[in-house]
């Protein structure tokens, strides 16, 4: 959707839980000092606010559009998400905002109401077997009952 531009366009603020072996939140702090989160497997990821994503998101884009995809949104702490309300409310032209949540209930009602809903329930553990077959066709029938456990049924 971005194209050629996705290196300017293309804003993601994601859970880096698993990787910092704690709840990883989205705070409302700048990204002043440049601070970075190494994940596991050796790469680094910068640890963006909420407001370092509006400063960015307030900024024309390169391309067609602007996309910001939030993961697990819910873990927002309510600085961060009172920051986000403006742009959650008048969003700019051109710029698509994409978030993840496990736990909808746990959203400020004031961004679940301005949210439109898509519901992405986790597919059948045969079926995720019978997909990493067709991709892997080498793969045995035990491997891929292994390798969709392994994955949490997610492909």
């Amino acid at each position: 959707m971005v194209g050629m531009t996705w290196q300017q366009d293309m804003i993601v603020l994601e859970d880096c839980t698993s990787d910092l072996g704690k709840p990883h939140a989205l705070k409302i702090e700048l990204a002043d000092d440049e601070q970075t989160i190494e994940k596991k497997d050796g790469t680094k990821v910068q640890d963006l606010g909420m407001r370092e994503l509006v400063q960015r998101l307030s900024m024309s884009p390169a391309g067609e559009r602007k996309i910001c995809l939030l993961e697990n949104i819910e873990r927002m702490s309510i600085g961060a998400a009172n920051a986000f309300l403006k742009t959650a409310e008048e969003p700019l032209p051109q710029r698509l905002i994409l978030a993840t949540t496990s736990n909808e209930s746990m959203l400020l009602e004031t961004i679940r109401s301005r949210a439109w809903a898509i519901h992405c329930p986790l597919p059948l553990r045969q079926d995720v077997i019978v997909y990493l077959r067709q991709i892997y066709p080498t793969l045995g029938e035990d491997d891929a009952i292994r390798l969709a456990s392994l994955v949490g049924d997610r492909v």
